[in-house]
């Protein structure tokens, strides 16, 4: 994992800030992102303070645990 520079490429679209919203928005911590991603939460943090840039696969990870979180949360509201 290689440190990136916030303004190291201004063609880089930054998305920490989504990431984050997107946990938020779920009730999630960083550690439940972290286990349910299979990341450590200091990789997450690091990502959603745009330090770092995650690969195509660990963002597809992340996608992936917050997806399925938003899936069974939507199915325990509708299967009440």
């Amino acid at each position: 994992m290689r440190p990136v520079h916030p303004t190291a490429d201004p063609n880089r679209i930054p998305i920490g800030a989504k990431l984050r919203a997107s946990r938020q928005a779920q009730g999630l911590t960083l550690e439940q992102l972290a286990t349910a991603s299979g990341l450590t939460r200091g990789f997450i943090s690091r990502v959603e303070r745009d330090e770092t840039v995650p690969s195509v696969p660990t963002l597809v990870q992340l996608c992936q645990a917050l997806s399925s979180r938003s899936a069974r949360s939507s199915r325990s509201l509708t299967s009440s």
